[in-house]
């Protein structure tokens, strides 16, 4: 993506990453599931369950560390807003 450099650390290269994702999402115009009008108290109570199925479909698993379901959960607090 071009976001960070050979030379970067790997904790720069995540926030890199991060602040490049947040800009393209802002650039593309992507809603939070708040913005996208997903009512708080449903999105709040399925999170078990979306974190539960996201562990179970195996796509994690692709990434070079496994996320605990924990962190998947906490994913899914922080993409609220």
């Amino acid at each position: 993506m071009g976001i960070a450099q050979a030379n970067n650390t790997d904790e720069t290269a995540v926030d890199l990453l991060i602040r490049g994702l947040y800009s393209r999402n802002i650039e593309l115009q992507v809603p939070s599931p708040m913005q996208f009008g997903v009512a708080e108290d449903q999105y709040f109570a399925l999170i078990p369950t979306m974190a539960a199925q996201a562990l179970a479909s195996g796509s994690p698993q692709n990434n070079p560390r496994v996320p605990t379901i924990e962190e998947i959960e906490t994913i899914y607090r922080q993409a609220w807003r």
